[in-house]
């Protein structure tokens, strides 16, 4: 008992570390959502990617893994139109280890009968 008490808690450590913020919605359309973040001015070396996860049901979760920690900007695209989704990210150490999420963001996709391309 005491031995799983120790790996939980260190397990809790590693992962308490760097928390992103002030995740914000900087455009959208019918099919992409494009967000924005921070992360607090120094960064430790052991935080190596960012993972986004968002969802349209609060019950299923889809996880895009960003590979790159210098990131701050990204789009996810292919989502339907007119969908509300909940959106939250974190930053994601060496050893694939999440540290704190985000609060939700929520964000509505428009609707995809309001814009239309011309070809001239």
């Amino acid at each position: 008992m005491f031995l799983n008490l120790v790996a939980f808690m260190i397990v809790v450590r590693l992962s308490d570390g760097v928390r992103v913020d002030s995740l914000s919605v900087a455009g959208k359309d019918a099919q992409s959502i494009t967000l924005e973040w921070s992360l607090p001015s120094v960064v430790d070396a052991e935080w190596v990617a960012f993972k986004i996860k968002y969802s349209t049901d609060n019950l299923i979760y889809t996880p895009i893994l960003l590979k790159n920690i210098n990131l701050r900007k990204f789009r996810i695209d292919n989502l339907r139109p007119d969908t509300q989704y909940k959106i939250q990210i974190s930053a994601v150490n060496k050893n694939e280890l999440e540290g704190p999420a985000t609060d939700f963001v929520l964000v509505k996709t428009l609707d995809a009968g309001l814009y239309f391309k011309l070809d001239l």
